[in-house]
Order: C-alpha cells, then structure tokens, then sequence
C-alpha cells in the first residue's frame, strides 16, 4: 500500500512543496517505496512550488522510490498545466516548450546555452508585456544569469537543473525560479569552508560577498548580488539548500531549519513599479544593459520593425513592439533611435496606431522627435 501526500489546497506554492518534502522523508524512513501524491483539492499551481516539486520527484524516482500523482481534473487547469512544461516536466520528456505572452515555461538545462536560449525568451516576454523603470530588467536578468550560471559550476550533478519565469503584469511583479537536485551549498563551501556546522550556516554564508568555493571559479557575488537586487528594488528572495532556508521578504531577513531539498532552491521575485539603482546594488559594478547587444549600433537604436514579428496588422502586435522598443529606449536613454520599416510592405492602420502613435502620445511629440 503506497503512502499518500494529500494537499488541502487551494493552492500549491512554495510552502506545499516543504510540506511534500518532510511528508516524503516520513515514507522513507518507515521503509514506504511508494508515495501518492494528491492534488484534488488544488485549485492552482504557482512556480515556486511546482519547479522544485518536479526537479525533486524526478530525483527520488532515480533512488527507487515510485511516485505517483492525480493530475488537474479540470481541463483548464491541466492545460495551464501543459503549457507551464509541468506535465513535460513530471514525465521528463526533455522537451523544450515555447514561450507564451506573460511566461517561459519549466525549461531544463545542463549548459550555458540553455541558459543562453531561456534568457533570450525571458527578455523578449518581459520587454512585450509592459514597461519598466529603470534597472529593472537590466537587474532581474543580471540576477537569473548569475542563479542559473551557478549550477553549471557548483552543483556537481549530471541531472538537469530548472529554469521558470512568470511575469504578472496586473500585479506588478517579476519571478523567476531556479532549482537543481545538486549538491547542494553546504558541501559545495565545504572546500573553501571545512568548518560548516549546518545547512542554515552555510547559506547565510552563501549571500555574502565573496562566498565561494573556489576563487579560480567565481568571485562568490552571485547570491550576494541578488540579494542586493531584491532589497533594492523591496522585493522578495527565497534560498532553500539541504535544511537551510533563506527568505527575505519586505526588508526583513528570516532563517530557519526546514525539510531537507536535495540540492539548492532560489526564487526571486521582483516589484516592477519602482526603479533599481543596478550600480549601487552591485557595489558600484555596472552590467551590460539588456538589449545592448543586438540593437545598439554606434551612437543610436536601431529598431528594425521586419525583424520583430511576422506580420503588422494587428493592435496586439503593435503594442508588443510599441512596448518593447519603449524597454530598449529607456536603457539606453542617452542614444538616439532609428525605427526603421524597410522591408515592411503592408502594415494596418491599426498596428501602426497601436505602435507609434501611442508611442508619440506617451512619450510626447517633442521627446519623440529629439530622440
């Protein structure tokens, strides 16, 4: 008789995923090789608790143990499911879902042009969904690099790691989660650090400038950057390596002992409404801002409209550019900015209404044209 993980719900986030965690450690210890996993009185899923969920199942079905899950009966949820690469994820296909309009999905990865690949995707949603102050996108995407890029160097597993980013435009937020069923941080300091007492030890080390296992690896700001980026912009950071947990949460800074996640956990989620100060976050390091390679040429912008969508006749394409090509001027606010249509043979009314007369009302006529 299998042992059975029931959910109250109506949710399942982060906090399910500890409860799974500690619920899976009592069916270990009396011996159980089975556990089902029920889901029928969730309502809805969040990232924070479904990338860790999975990336931890698939772990534990490598060590013998037989899970088993009651997928979404409703067929909205399970769609939702599908297309947030849960259901690819639970049945470790391997296979690479699109991005949709406000999320990439649960993606996994083993090198850094995985990393390349999803953060191409996560740039491209964020800059088509709304417009950001300053330092916000140069911030979140400085911070999922340095996350994500760790696990190549520190978790020592030949299992992918995960990658998922949500953006929540209604409210005002960024999020983005990475997960890998490593080593996790404790041994991984071990080499530069013999002395650890503890998981929580060590990830109160890890958020500190210069925390590393190796220096000839990385200089150890990765973590401690981002949760400098977190606190900058009032956001929120989760860290979750063996037992320790890490949260800070509207300036304030929690650490406790919890169930044991095999390998490291971090999600960030950032507010989109107020400006970051990249500089002051990153003591006075500058990033290269996004977007800064692909459409800066010498002194300006240069926004090629053919290259940005397939077709130019609707609103909803014409607000996608209207708003991204916003993102990239608000970087780069000092260059000028050369739209340029040729290529473009037809284009409706209502695109280019969408895209640049909004853009001449929201900016201004004089700002547009001095720019």
């Amino acid at each position: 008789m299998a042992y059975e993980i029931r959910f109250s719900g109506p949710s399942f986030a982060y906090k399910d995923y500890v409860h799974f965690l500690k619920k899976s450690e009592i069916a270990q210890s009396i011996g159980e090789s089975r556990i089902e996993v029920n889901f029928d009185a969730i309502q809805f899923f969040y990232p924070d608790g479904m990338a860790p969920f999975i990336a931890t199942t698939l772990r534990l079905i490598n060590e013998g143990v037989s899970i088993g899950y009651t997928e979404p009966q409703n067929y909205e949820l399970f769609q939702y499911w599908e297309s947030s690469g849960w259901y690819d994820g639970i049945k470790n296909t391997g296979r690479i879902l699109p991005a949709r309009s406000t999320y990439v999905p649960l993606t996994p990865y083993t090198n850094e042009e995985g990393i390349n690949d999803f953060l191409a995707k996560a740039q491209e949603v964020l800059a088509t969904t709304e417009v950001f102050p300053e330092g916000v996108l140069t911030a979140f995407l400085w911070a999922f690099f340095e996350i994500s890029d760790n696990v190549l160097w520190h978790s020592n597993s030949s299992a992918p790691a995960w990658l998922q980013m949500t953006c929540y435009p209604n409210n005002q937020r960024v999020e983005f989660v990475v997960v890998d069923t490593g080593i996790g941080i404790r041994k991984s300091l071990s080499e530069s650090i013999p002395n650890l007492e503890s998981d929580l030890q060590a990830v109160e080390l890890a958020v500190e400038k210069g925390s590393t296992r190796n220096r000839d690896i990385g200089q150890g700001n990765g973590l401690s950057g981002t949760l400098k980026i977190a606190s900058n912009a009032r956001g929120w950071m989760n860290l979750h390596s063996g037992r320790g947990q890490l949260r800070w949460m509207e300036n304030d800074l929690r650490q406790r002992t919890v169930s044991n996640h095999p390998g490291t956990l971090v999600t960030v989620t950032l507010p989109t409404q107020n400006p970051i100060d990249v500089s002051e976050a990153l003591w006075g390091h500058d990033p290269l801002p996004a977007f800064e390679i692909q459409y800066v040429t010498g002194e300006v912008v240069l926004f090629i409209v053919r290259n940005e969508a397939s077709n130019f006749g609707t609103r909803s394409t014409g607000e996608k550019l209207r708003l991204k090509l916003r993102n990239i001027a608000e970087i780069n606010s000092q260059e000028g900015v050369i739209i340029d249509f040729e290529g473009v043979d037809v284009m409706s009314a209502s695109f280019a209404d969408e895209f640049i007369a909004k853009l001449v009302r929201e900016l201004g006529a004089t700002s547009f044209f001095r720019r």
